[in-house]
């Protein structure tokens, strides 16, 4: 037993094989001064006791990507501004090679070997360069170990190392390290034989397996030349299966049924072997914990996104005014904003759904608003924008679970602001070079294990074994693992590699060496099983694709003579699933598809229409618009009603919607009541005017560079639709006396409103009521000749129940039943009304509707009134969409505000439901 202040430390490839080391030597009573660790540890351990400082690993991938982005002639140097990050890691990788061949006292630059290609000499001795450039700037690791080398003060702790030759696999600067350690500790630490007899019994990791058994001489000759085969016997079993889920369900279900007929089998005792991807850590917890199987050994963290950098990109976007409506959504939502979570959501929403941009400085706290004044600050300038990062990256919210993303989000903020000290202080910032330096990619949080005695032991591939077991599941047994496939560097390719290795005699990572190395591992974990071993093999990828199976099944195939009992079967193969003796197979059952109960009407048993309805959120008053809506679908109605509509998270885009909203802007300031009609050479210069001033207030992200030919476009288009609306203004005597009335009334009860564009007096012909429409005269025109303009009525009717003194001041003293009403077409510069053209106008773009516009439409919505009183709501038809357009004309774009609407929709009965 060892007993003191020197440490006899045994080196393990990783923290699995650590922790089984550790167990091991605590159950042959190791001693307080023996212990099994990983080279971090190892390193950790060794950096205290030589007293060696570095600086936090943020500051070398600082530096580096400094030293990336000042080298302009380097081959990374087209690529590090459009993806610094990423550039920045694989020459990190590359680094790694390079200072991994070569010895700790290697002076840089050093010449690229001779006898290479251009290609791979040029990246060696631009790689050679950067490395003088950094100096001292070095991996953590790599500056630890220069560290240590170069103290010459005596260690607080002697640390004696024990490591076997490729367990782990260790290069020139770990065996420098090595050998400094067992140096200072000196002959006086007499080695242990303890740690001496665990490492070489790790190392060769002896087969377990009975002997004689199939299993047993694959773990002695898997990947041997040679190998004889061996008769099947079921110990050794290759199933195929759809996916990764069915992988799961397949081996939870065979570990139920072994334990339910070994009740001396320990849970611990059979073994999952995963891929180390989200993908199977999630599927398998969530197949597990539902089949009452606790895990041990599972991670219960993956990678995550990018919080840190993602808030920084989003902040930046949100700068680069107009602050795009997603991104200002987004960073809402955003886990390290000071508001919370609950509040960010409820932010995003409201933005996503056009009713806010900024919320009241008042309702917020101090930190909160002073985001919110950041974000809608009209500071435009390069010190500006770099006082606002610093102060941003202070105001994040803090948290054990975010310190990973904050502290990700100040790298960030410190690595721009050295960018804008670089440029013009008082110039505008580069926003698009910028945010190349922000680019979110995926946090690899650090590995959390949930270990226990009892569980079902959990190992990832790539990893070493921590725990016997007797019955192994291999899962994820496809192309591209067991072993994991090949790693691909755009900086050296695999031929590249082979070459530096060949003529240079260096020590670099080929696919060779790769491979055999992953294949060892992965014959270690085999060793470590007793009884049996099933390798899944998905035929599906998560995203459908094909899978082939792994490569090592080749190997599998010549070891095992499938004379007797088949090597490889099939889920889905009712005879192979027979000879999974542990396969729990579920009873006979008729497969019904779930159905939908589908009713041409559904009872609510309320008055739709109580304006005190619960939980009512809609708007208070109807319009023409939401009449339509409730024409075309009930139930789109009523979803707006109780504000259930869903909102889209959807990028700003220069749809019908805004385009109307944008031309109905420009007209009601181009033709005013009370003034003269603009001159024919006024109205281009206007258009453009008040379109930018539309622009700014309803649509500001158009005002941007990517929104440029869109903008001309639509100048363009007004420009031709005003000139042509002052032409027949001019030709009918016109005179403008009101523009933007609001009228007020009930139909049948329920409240109304409207907005009248513009108010037309005509000599002779009295008042028109005129809506500016984006569309084609033969919209209109088709839902007019059959009775469906819900406008034209409401808009009488309201007028009608208005007070004199309440009413637009160029409609007191008319009777509303003289009032016409006409929409003039902006797309192809028509006006269609329910009257003929005044006498003697003979304007040829008047088009005068005789039938009665709106008989069919009124009765309609006096149906739809009544039912919604009693509670009930009549569902949409398969193939309304055609049917309703068909035969009233409207556009039932109501019918799309919600996949609801659809999925409720009756089936069709004949052709003319």
């Amino acid at each position: 037993m060892v007993l003191s202040n020197d440490l006899h430390f045994v080196l393990l490839p990783d923290p699995p094989s650590a922790r089984r080391g550790r167990r091991y030597l605590a159950e042959r009573g190791g001693g307080v001064g023996l212990v099994a660790g990983s080279w971090m540890e190892l390193l950790e351990l060794a950096r205290r006791a030589y007293g060696v400082d570095l600086p936090p690993e943020s500051a070398w991938r600082e530096r580096l990507l400094q030293a990336l982005l000042a080298d302009d002639a380097a081959f990374w140097a087209q690529s590090v501004h459009a993806a610094p990050e990423e550039v920045a890691r694989v020459v990190e990788q590359a680094l790694r090679w390079m200072l991994a061949a070569h010895s700790p006292d290697t002076v840089w630059p050093q010449p690229a070997p001779e006898g290479l290609a251009s290609r791979v000499t040029r990246h060696f001795n631009e790689l050679s360069q950067l490395l003088a450039d950094l100096g001292e700037f070095l991996p953590v690791d790599y500056r630890s170990i220069r560290g240590v080398l170069a103290s010459t003060l005596p260690p607080s702790r002697r640390i004696r190392v024990y490591a076997m030759d490729a367990y782990p696999e260790i290069d020139g600067w770990q065996r420098a390290l090595i050998a400094r350690l067992n140096a200072d500790a000196g002959e006086s630490m007499s080695p242990s034989a303890l740690a001496v007899m665990m490492l070489s019994e790790f190392a060769g990791a002896p087969a377990l397996a009975e002997e004689g058994s199939a299993l047993a001489h694959v773990q002695r000759s898997l990947y041997h030349p040679g190998a004889q085969a061996a008769p099947s016997d079921g110990s050794v079993r290759c199933v195929g299966v759809r996916d990764s889920r069915e992988e799961a369900e397949v081996a939870a279900g065979m570990a139920q049924r072994l334990l339910s007929v070994n009740p001396l089998l320990k849970r611990s005792e059979i073994g999952l072997l995963l891929p180390p991807l989200g993908e199977y850590v999630e599927v398998v917890r969530e197949v597990f914990s539902d089949a009452g199987l606790p895990l041990s050994g599972l991670p219960r963290a993956t990678d995550a996104r990018d919080l840190g950098r993602e808030a920084l990109s989003l902040f930046l976007s949100c700068r680069d005014a107009p602050a795009p409506r997603m991104a200002l959504a987004a960073l809402y939502a955003s886990p390290l904003m000071p508001w919370g979570a609950a509040r960010g959501r409820d932010l995003a929403q409201s933005v996503m759904a056009g009713r806010l941009r900024y919320p009241e400085l008042a309702e917020l706290d101090v930190k909160s608003a002073e985001v919110v004044r950041m974000l809608s600050s009209a500071e435009r300038t390069n010190g500006g924008l770099a006082g606002m990062l610093e102060r941003f990256v202070a105001l994040l919210a803090p948290g054990d679970y975010q310190a990973v993303h904050i502290e990700r989000a100040r790298e960030t903020a410190n690595m721009l602001i050295s960018a804008l000290g670089d440029a013009d202080e008082f110039a505008a910032p580069d926003f698009p070079a910028l945010q190349a330096l922000t680019r979110p990619g995926v946090v690899a949080l650090e590995a959390d294990y949930d270990y226990n005695l009892e569980g079902i032991t959990v190992s990832l591939e790539g990893y070493e074994p921590w725990r016997g077991v007797r019955h192994l599941f291999v899962l994820g047994f496809s192309q591209t693992h067991y072993p994991v496939e090949v790693p691909q560097s755009p900086v050296f390719h695999p031929e590249e590699l082979a070459a530096l290795e060949r003529v240079g005699g260096l020590d670099m990572p080929t696919p060779r060496v790769f491979v055999e190395q992953h294949r060892r591992r992965f014959l270690r974990h085999l060793r470590l099983c007793r009884d049996t071993l099933t390798c899944l093999m998905p035929r599906l990828s998560r995203t459908g694709e094909t899978l082939s199976p792994s490569a090592s099944l080749d190997f599998l195939k010549d070891l095992i003579d499938p004379a007797g009992e088949p090597l490889v079967l099939d889920i889905d193969a009712a005879e192979d699933r027979a000879r999974l003796a542990m396969l729990p197979l579920a009873g006979a059952a008729e497969v019904r598809a779930p159905v939908l109960a589908r009713e041409s009407f559904v009872s609510l048993g309320v008055d739709l229409l109580d304006p005190s309805l619960p939980g009512r959120r809609g708007p208070k008053n109807e319009t023409p618009t939401s009449a339509e809506t409730l024409i075309v679908s009930p139930l789109a109605w009523t979803l707006r009603r109780l504000g259930a509509l869903p909102i889209l998270w959807e990028a700003e885009g220069l749809a019908g919607r805004e385009r109307g909203t944008l031309a109905h802007a420009v007209f009601d300031r181009l033709f005013r009541p009370g003034l003269a009609l603009p001159t024919a050479s006024e109205i281009p210069d206007l258009v453009r005017l008040y379109l930018t001033a539309a622009i700014g207030a309803e649509a500001p992200f158009i005002a941007s560079d990517h929104w440029e030919v869109e903008r001309r476009h639509m100048v363009t288009e007004l420009t031709r639709a005003a000139l042509a609306w002052r032409r027949m203004l001019e030709s009918l005597g016109a005179t403008v006396v009101g523009a933007e009335a609001r009228l007020r009334g009930e139909f049948d009860g329920v409240p109304m409103l409207g907005d009248a564009d513009c108010l037309l007096a005509l000599p002779g012909a009295g008042v028109f009521v005129v809506d500016y429409k984006r569309s084609r005269q033969r919209s209109w025109e088709d839902r007019m000749t059959r009775g469906y303009d819900i406008q034209t009525p409401l808009y009488r009717r309201l007028l009608g129940q208005m007070a004199e003194a309440d009413r637009p001041e160029g409609l007191r003293g008319i009777d509303p039943g003289a009032v016409g009403v006409a929409y003039y077409t902006l797309e192809d510069e028509r006006l269609i009304s329910d009257r003929p053209a005044p006498p003697g106008s003979n304007l040829a773009e008047w088009t005068g509707v005789e039938e009665d516009v709106s008989a069919a439409a009124i009765q309609a919505l006096l149906e739809r009134f009544d039912a919604l009183r009693s509670g009930t709501l009549a569902m949409n038809v398969e193939g309304d969409a055609e049917a309703i357009e068909r035969a009233t004309g409207i556009k039932p774009y109501a019918l799309g505000a919600s996949p609801l609407i659809e999925l409720f929709s009756q089936p069709a009965q004949t052709e003319d439901a």
